[in-house]
């Protein structure tokens, strides 16, 4: 693992400024990837990669409906008498 001077060096020049939270989770898994005995062939970081890796294990109508059902709707603004 990186020491935290250098975990927090690294997030300040990938970002340009100060971070805190899950830059540390993305740092991890390169190290992981490059120095790691046995590296996995993806990582998953972040809670939304998580669902969307859950969604995929899902049937595809569920997670069609899934994703559908939390995407806004929006309204026609055409006049209803043409």
């Amino acid at each position: 693992m990186l020491l935290n001077l250098e975990r927090e060096k690294l997030s300040n020049l990938l970002t340009g400024y100060p971070t805190y939270g899950q830059i540390g989770d993305v740092i991890d898994a390169y190290e992981h990837a490059l120095f790691g005995v046995y590296p996995r062939a993806r990582y998953v970081v972040g809670i939304d990669a998580k669902i969307l890796m859950f969604l995929q294990t899902l049937p595809e109508w569920f997670s069609d409906w899934v994703i559908c059902a939390s995407m806004p709707t929006f309204q026609s603004h055409r006049d209803p008498e043409l």
